[in-house]
């Protein structure tokens, strides 16, 4: 078999300048990676911001809907006693009006002359009081 021959000579100024390309170049590497990791990390925080702002805001809308709700509640009870108010209002005017109308049936003899006194022959207005129908 026959050898080889080399190729040729590498010149030591040049390989020196390409260990140091090669070098430089991974260091450069290294300090990307190092600032991708640290992006990568900065971008996971703030998606945990995110989440954590996301589920308070729920929390907070939620807590607004059940408010809005408890108010419809209690508009909703006010509005059922404010019936109930003005029917039994009415019930009362009613009532009122019944009673005026059997007052006036009533006929008190005397009255007119309680403050002068009995009227001869008529008892004392306490017993005079009569119900006519």
């Amino acid at each position: 078999m026959a050898r080889s021959k080399p190729v040729g000579r590498v010149n030591r100024g040049a390989a020196f300048h390409l260990v140091s390309d090669i070098r430089a170049s991974g260091s450069s590497t290294v300090m990307a990676t190092e600032e991708s990791k640290k992006l990568a990390e900065s971008t996971t925080e703030a998606a945990r911001q995110i989440t954590l702002v996301t589920q308070q805001q729920r929390s907070g809308t939620e807590q607004v809907s059940q408010s809005v709700k408890d108010i419809a509640q209690v508009i909703a009870q006010a509005v059922a006693a404010t019936t109930q108010t003005r029917t039994s209002a009415e019930d009362l005017k009613q009532q009122a009006d019944r009673l005026a109308g059997l007052v006036r049936r009533f006929q008190l003899d005397g009255m007119r002359d309680i403050h002068r006194g009995p009227v001869k022959g008529h008892a004392p207005p306490s017993q005079a009081a009569v119900v006519s129908d």
